[in-house]
């Protein structure tokens, strides 16, 4: 599907020498499924005169601004950094977020970290400027008391927190940004700063003596919302204007029903939009009165996570299966329009031009990669066409099936899960691979996966359990699983695996369990704890000693206790539940691969998971990328992950390739 965008990327250099979709009928090359997607973010101007997109090229990130009559290439903008976000400002000008990983004095310690910055251009390239900090940097937060030095400056680590992008403002910004000295088990403070884009000037627009880390601000533009942490609590403020004062609305637990404030009601400026759960259990997005201190009414008992807030207004939101939902009813008359057009997919409007004859929108589906479309209301009839596939050299015809499934865990606990079994092989049962998701407060949307759809094309069934702990389900599924490592969330892989088994689905004697991240620590406990039930085990960027992880939180994180809640806190369950203290245990290989630039999930988690393995004489194959971090965001990451997984997979597993 290379169409649209597509062209003018191919002749713009960015990618080149594309295989014939006619290659459909062979079996795909690993290398294919290791690409980054063709583009990873696009945006539309306001008056959708104009594109901007991220792409890679020789292992470099590049950004590509096109209007209507020529492109820009701008590959110095990203040589250091890789794109978290973008954003258009107005038709000419363009803000986009940043990260790398930085070698950083921290606590006495030199450790890799993450660090964010604000940049904003204009569309012809010019006027590229760093406007995450003013010159010579912020005026420091001093003790966390509210008290500014002006002479003392610092440079934040984090700088791409934006409380608002003022889209009806096309000059400005508000930035929340960490000024003050962080300091163990001691809350952060922020501040909320109005950005210019065109000159990088900052403005500090609220301060207090309350210790605040997240804003949020109205329609006028004005910070009325505010998020503080206290010890293991997350406590919500607000304010009536500018001048007013803030009033505390709620304080919760890490062990407590959730309250994310998302935005205030427009109609009444009482009202704020939250999700939460209230007495009786019922979750999703709800309407709180902020006089009364009260839920109000609920909006959607469905709602998920995601929302979209446009200068300060709620414009719509994701339900938990996946489907959005837009209060505007221009924008669901679109949606609309879109999923008539685009009947299987989950769409969602990523941008909508000022004047509504362009609308540019991503779908989802388990049968085919993620594509942008484009809505045209310039020809009659109204024109919806494919603008960029994310993997063009994957034909959905080649991809396998995907099925939501549901088993009992043995405490009686439903665990929803996503079963994929591999095309064009007869029958059952047949080789799998276990796949439990990173996180672990994460989940898995059973749309297109690149690891999961080679895994299938390589003869594997493939099961994606969604554990206790898991996102999918609402804040009280998820709390199950707080301090659950190694225990109940590791339990509900097992009996997935198990429920693989019953079903005749899996040959028990050739079932890996694979994973990355948390992913990865899972399938080292899986084989810790259950010897005799995998064949082999690998993991990309695992933790391997969750005692040492409860260790680093504690020195290296300003604000633990929510971390900390979330993993547990019992050395000996801790001990108990680390892969690397029972190395002994393993019976089967085991493959781990890591980057040695890895800033989430230091390298020394897989280097002492090799050394306890060898150490008990236990096979083991480690490998270690050079420049690579922990987000699999680079071609060669991919390609060195996905090969060695299907060497190792093929000697342990022996598949069966399934047909054409």
């Amino acid at each position: 599907m290379r169409t649209g965008i597509a062209s003018w990327i191919v002749s713009a250099g960015l990618w080149l020498n594309f295989a014939s979709q006619s290659q459909a009928a062979d079996l795909i090359p690993v290398e294919k499924y290791a690409e980054i997607p063709l583009a990873s973010v696009i945006r539309m101007s306001p008056d959708g005169t104009k594109f901007a997109l991220t792409g890679s090229r020789a292992g470099k990130q590049l950004l590509l601004i096109r209007d209507i009559e020529k492109n820009t290439l701008l590959p110095e903008a990203l040589e250091q950094f890789q794109l978290r976000w973008a954003s258009w400002k107005s038709p000419t000008r363009l803000i986009i977020g940043l990260y790398a990983s930085t070698d950083d004095l921290f606590f006495g310690e030199t450790n890799r970290s993450q660090v964010t910055r604000l940049y904003a251009l204009n569309a012809d390239g010019s006027n590229f400027i760093d406007i995450g900090a003013p010159k010579g940097g912020f005026p420091l937060d001093l003790n966390n008391e509210g008290s500014i030095d002006w002479r003392q400056r610092i440079n934040p680590q984090i700088q791409d927190n934006l409380a608002s992008r003022l889209e009806n403002d096309p000059h400005h910004v508000v930035q929340t940004v960490i000024t003050s000295v962080p300091r163990i088990h001691q809350p952060l403070r922020a501040n909320p700063w109005l950005v210019d884009v065109d000159t990088g000037s900052h403005e500090r627009i609220a301060s207090g003596l309350t210790p605040f880390s997240w804003y949020g601000v109205d329609a006028a533009g004005t910070v009325r919302i505010a998020v503080r942490r206290d010890g293991g609590n997350t406590l919500t403020y607000v304010r009536d204007d500018a001048r007013a004062d803030w009033h505390l609305i709620n304080e919760h637990g890490a062990q407590d029903p959730d309250f994310v404030p998302v935005a205030f009601d427009p109609d009444h400026p009482t009202l704020l939009f939250v999700l939460t759960t209230d007495s009786s259990g019922q979750g999703g997005l709800w309407a709180f009165d902020s006089k009364k201190q009260a839920l109000d009414h609920l909006i959607d008992g469905e709602a998920g996570a995601e929302t979209r807030v446009v200068n300060g207004v709620l414009l719509g939101y994701q339900r938990r299966s996946g489907e959005w939902v837009y209060l505007d009813p221009a924008w669901q008359a679109d949606l609309n329009k879109l999923k008539a057009a685009l009947p299987g997919r989950q769409i969602s409007i990523v941008d909508r031009a000022t004047d509504g004859r362009h609308v540019l929108a991503k779908g989802t589906a388990p049968h085919s990669p993620p594509t942008w479309w484009l809505l045209d209301r310039t020809v009659k009839p109204t024109h919806v066409s494919p603008f960029v596939s994310t993997y063009p050299d994957i034909d959905d015809a080649g991809i396998a099936p995907v099925k939501h499934v549901t088993y009992r865990a043995r405490d009686g606990l439903e665990i929803a899960a996503w079963l994929t079994l591999p095309k064009g092989v007869a029958g059952a049962p047949v080789p799998f691979v276990v796949l439990p998701h990173g996180g672990p407060h994460a989940c898995d949307s059973g749309d297109f996966d690149y690891l999961v759809q080679f895994l299938a094309s390589r003869g594997y069934g493939v099961l994606q359990p969604q554990f206790r702990g898991s996102t999918c389900q609402g804040a009280g599924f998820e709390q199950l699983g707080f301090g659950q490592w190694g225990f109940a969330m590791q339990d509900d892989v097992t009996d997935g695996t198990r429920w693989l088994i019953d079903q005749k689905l899996a040959d028990p004697t050739k079932i890996a369990i694979v994973g990355e991240s948390y992913g990865g620590y899972a399938a080292l406990e899986g084989v810790t704890k259950e010897p005799d039930l995998y064949r082999c085990a690998a993991a990309w960027a695992p933790v391997s000693d969750i005692s040492l992880l409860a260790h680093d939180i504690r020195s290296h994180v300003a604000e633990p206790e929510a971390a900390l809640q979330q993993l547990g806190t019992d050395e000996e369950r801790l001990k108990a539940a680390s892969p690397a203290l029972h190395a002994d245990r393993i019976k089967v290989p085991v493959l781990l691969v890591h980057g040695k630039t890895d800033f989430t999930v230091h390298v020394n988690q897989s280097e002492r998971m090799e050394d306890a393995l060898k150490d008990a004489h236990k096979p083991v194959e480690a490998i270690y990328l050079d420049n690579s971090d922990h987000y699999l965001n680079t071609q060669a990451a991919r390609l060195a992950w996905l090969q060695a997984l299907n060497r190792f997979l093929g000697t342990n597993l022996t598949p069966i390739p399934p047909k054409p």
